[in-house]
């Protein structure tokens, strides 16, 4: 019956769709799920903002904010770097904040983020949220925030 599907309605927008819209489900007869994914998508992401504060401790109790297999394959995937590299780095920093040597106070953080260069995609140290995020928005450029500091003390009191 799949094969023999070309299109499909959306249960939620009414829109008839490709089948490439709609995503594989094994319990309904023609093996797609009723709603097309930017629905699904929508839906998913009305509900987690709705229900996130339920969710969060039940995910940290469970363990899922801190598991070594997956944090080792996202710091090798994102930044060329083991987890055991990782935290050499926080032990040879204090697990203090390259610039403001602060441990990372950001609620949602549990770890300091990892700064890297986005041309070379070396990395340069381990930052806390705040001073990871200055840095990311001045597109790693020291002019910018040379002009900053000048801009700081032209109207400092």
């Amino acid at each position: 019956m799949y094969a023999e599907l070309k299109r499909k309605i959306c249960k939620t927008c009414k829109e008839e769709k490709e089948i490439n819209h709609f995503a594989y489900s094994k319990g309904n007869k023609d093996r797609l799920r009723y709603q097309c994914k930017e629905c699904t998508n929508t839906y998913n992401k009305k509900y987690w903002s709705k229900n996130r504060e339920t969710y969060i401790p039940q995910m940290r109790a469970a363990g899922y904010s801190f598991n070594p297999r997956r944090v080792n394959y996202q710091l090798i995937r994102n930044y060329g770097i083991t987890l055991e590299e990782y935290e050499k780095m926080f032990a040879d920093q204090k697990g203090k904040c390259f610039i403001c040597e602060k441990p990372e106070t950001h609620p949602d953080k549990k770890r300091l983020s990892v700064d890297h260069c986005h041309k070379t995609g070396k990395v340069r140290g381990l930052l806390c949220n705040k001073h990871n995020r200055i840095i990311g928005l001045m597109s790693d450029s020291t002019d910018e925030l040379q002009r900053c500091i000048a801009y700081l003390e032209k109207f400092k009191n």
